[in-house]
């Protein structure tokens, strides 16, 4: 009997060391015991989640509530590009266009409650990005930043927002991920409330930024802190993020679709990702692509900021953007400018960098401060 009962406890003593040693090696695994209480946290919210929804409401995401998309079509995918361009690009961009950096979506309403419903896929991120910018989604109340929402370890986003009512109604902005797809299942909001168009921005055409990884968001640690995010805040104008990581290389077919949107101003913001002699090939053609359709349109090439990489290619780059502008205006272009990247981020500025190369969010908020009295002055605000 002694013996029974010694064999009996040798096998729940074994037994609890494997599921504790299971637990331990599961938790690593997932990130660790943060892991654990955030999925503890989550279940908790979940239920409580459930209880309440039946006093929500579903917004309908139509076109008009999307901002930065011109792919975007009613219940459609959130993609920066539309469809009819797919058969006429690269595969890679076309890829890329499917990550929706500076897609919002946006209105207004007397709910001091917003919830988030969707799904971002691999949301496992690279040594230099975080789970919010690559999947997640950011919140902004009138402009204000108000939380933000990421993705469980399969790839499942659901929150709850509340927030002050500082009016009656609130402008809501919620910024889609910067560096991956994005599903949005449903966004509810309370049930008595109302939902209406946002009207935060100034009527005018978007800004359109073209461009690389640097461009495209990378790195912020928010889908908000974008260049791009942080001037139309500053400004009240909307914008278009055509940003392709690693395949900003001046693409005709890009020039071609560009020249057939409307737009207040295009940027030209593309240096990282060609050679000096790509850069000086590909720049002459991608502007009079865009001067076909636009011959007043302003455009701003922008030449490289301070990278502790490639010192002397970025010289010769920033020399060829500024010795093209100045001949196209001498040779009667009066609607494009060159804006020196260096007083965006320079060595003194460093610091601003998260790799040596692409911008922390510090470092967008230097270049978007840096940039935002010359975009003014060229959309005459």
């Amino acid at each position: 009997m002694k013996q029974k009962v010694k064999i009996l406890i040798a096998f729940s003593l074994s037994l609890n060391i494997v599921v504790v040693f299971s637990l331990i090696y599961f938790i690593q695994l997932r990130g660790g015991i943060d892991y654990l209480a955030l999925k503890l946290h989550a279940l908790s919210k979940k239920n409580t989640i459930s209880k309440n929804l039946k006093y929500f409401k579903s917004v309908e995401i139509t076109k008009d509530l999307v901002s930065g998309l011109p792919g975007y079509y009613h219940n459609k995918e959130f993609v920066r590009l539309p469809e009819s361009q797919k058969n006429k690009i690269r595969l890679i961009l076309w890829d890329l266009s499917k990550k929706p950096s500076g897609g919002r979506i946006r209105f207004k309403t007397n709910s001091n409650l917003v919830y988030v419903h969707a799904f971002s896929p691999n949301p496992f991120t690279p040594y230099h990005m975080n789970s919010i910018m690559k999947n997640g989604i950011d919140i902004y109340v009138n402009n204000v930043y108000w939380g933000s929402a990421w993705p469980d370890g399969a790839g499942n986003i659901k929150q709850l927002f509340k927030f002050q009512k500082e009016e009656e109604f609130n402008n809501i902005t919620l910024y889609l991920p910067l560096y991956e797809e994005i599903t949005v299942h449903s966004i509810q909001v309370a049930g008595n409330s109302e939902v209406i168009p946002s009207n935060d921005l100034i009527e005018m055409k978007p800004i359109i930024y073209y461009g690389s990884s640097i461009t495209q968001g990378g790195v912020a640690s928010n889908p908000g802190l974008s260049y791009q995010a942080i001037l139309s805040r500053a400004i009240g104008v909307d914008f278009i993020n055509l940003g392709f990581a690693g395949n900003g290389k001046g693409d005709i077919q890009i020039a071609n679709y560009i020249g057939t949107l409307e737009s207040s101003l295009i940027v030209l913001d593309y240096w990282a990702n060609p050679s000096p002699e790509t850069f000086k090939q590909t720049l002459p053609e991608f502007v009079k692509s865009i001067r076909m359709r636009h011959e007043n349109i302003p455009i701003l090439v922008i030449s490289p900021f301070y990278s502790v990489y490639g010192i002397q290619e970025q010289r010769e780059k920033r020399e060829i953007a500024y010795n093209f502008v100045k001949s196209r205006k001498q040779n009667g272009d009066k609607h494009i400018y060159f804006f020196d990247g260096k007083n965006m981020l320079s060595k003194k500025t460093a610091y601003g960098l998260a790799d040596g190369l692409h911008p922390n969010s510090l470092g967008f908020w230097f270049c978007a401060n840096a940039l935002e009295p010359t975009i003014r002055q060229l959309i005459g605000l």
